[in-house]
Order: structure tokens, then C-alpha cells, then sequence
């Protein structure tokens, strides 16, 4: 009988034990799925927050692009200059020496021919100052 109480005993600490492990256990495992489930949580509103945020930048970039092309057509307007016409004339320098007589190796054709990319030029290059010209849109 002593012996059956001693092993009684112990079996009922060992089941005691294990059962506290497994409470133990159980207890960590559902702390690990819980934070696993606020971490996703979290995720998901910063990348709210994010898109949010950026929705708003690009609204305010899209604003401010609006404010200035309304307000610099109502500038140049204000002022009398027709706005076409502020970016139509383009002043173009190179390297060229005073006593070179081929002008650096450009001329008016030369130079009508690179900048007629951009739309139909006019291109005056000047007599006096070597490696110097003007090239204006041509209107129409």
C-alpha cells in the first residue's frame, strides 16, 4: 500500500507537471497567433495610412501644377505678353575664336537644321559676336 501511495504520488506530480506544461504551451501559442494577427492588423493600416498619404501628396502636387498654370497665364496676360510668345525666342552660344571665318563650323542652316526638332525655327546668328545666335519660332 505505501509503495501503490508512493507511485500515486508521483504519477499525480508527473500529470500535474504535464499539465502545467501544456497549459504552458497553450498559453504561448495563442500569444504567438494573437500577435501574428495584430502584426498583420498593423501592416494593413500603415499601408492605409500610406496609400492615404500619398493620395494626398499627389492631390496637392496635382493643385499646386493647376495654381501655376492658371497663375502664369494670368501673369503673362496681366502684363500684356502673350504667353506663346515668353518662350519662342532662344539665345544660342558656342565656342568659336574672333578671327575664325567658318564661325565655330556653324551657320544659319546648320543651326535651322538642329533646332527644327523642336518645331519651325528662324535662326539669325549674329555679325558681330562670334558664336552667338538667336533662333526664333516661326509663327503659323
Amino acid at each position: 500500500k505505501e509503495r501503490t501511495a508512493a507511485l500515486d504520488t508521483k504519477r499525480r506530480k508527473l500529470k500535474d507537471d504535464l499539465e502545467k506544461r501544456e497549459s504552458v504551451h497553450r498559453r504561448d501559442v495563442f500569444d504567438e497567433k494573437l500577435a501574428a494577427q495584430q502584426l498583420q492588423e498593423e501592416i494593413k493600416r500603415l499601408r492605409r495610412e500610406g496609400l492615404k498619404k500619398v493620395q494626398e501628396q499627389e492631390d496637392l502636387i496635382k493643385a499646386e501644377l493647376a495654381d501655376e498654370k492658371s497663375g502664369g497665364m494670368q501673369q503673362a496676360t496681366a502684363t500684356g505678353v502673350n504667353s506663346d510668345h515668353l518662350a519662342t525666342t532662344l539665345k544660342i552660344k558656342w565656342k568659336a575664336k574672333k578671327g575664325d571665318d567658318f564661325n565655330g563650323g556653324y551657320n544659319s542652316e546648320n543651326l535651322t537644321l538642329l533646332m527644327q526638332k523642336y518645331g519651325p525655327v528662324h535662326v539669325v546668328i549674329s555679325a558681330k559676336k562670334k558664336g552667338s545666335a538667336i533662333a526664333d519660332r516661326k509663327s503659323g
